[in-house]
């Protein structure tokens, strides 16, 4: 399996976030509490029901402007090909 160009930057961020949590304990300990209970008090199934509902409703217009956009593709290299006949 072939490397990825991003692993490299992540082991950087991970030695940061380990020294980071050497340096300073305290702070890391509550950034990781808040984050958890930011993670425990939010309604992430709504959310994400939300965001699914939003993401599904744009999928056909998105399907329309991607078949217009080929449609016009089409047509414009038809002309072409007329034009240089």
């Amino acid at each position: 399996m072939a490397k990825r160009k991003n692993i490299p930057r992540l082991d950087a961020a991970m030695q940061r976030a380990t020294e980071y949590a050497r340096r300073e304990p305290g702070k890391t300990a509550a950034a990781a509490f808040s984050a958890g209970l930011l993670l425990t008090v939010l309604p992430l199934r709504p959310i994400a029901a939300g965001l699914l509902k939003a993401a599904f409703s744009l999928v056909p217009s998105a399907l329309l402007v991607i078949g217009l956009r080929k449609t016009c593709a089409c047509c414009c290299a038809q002309d072409a090909d007329l034009e240089r006949k």
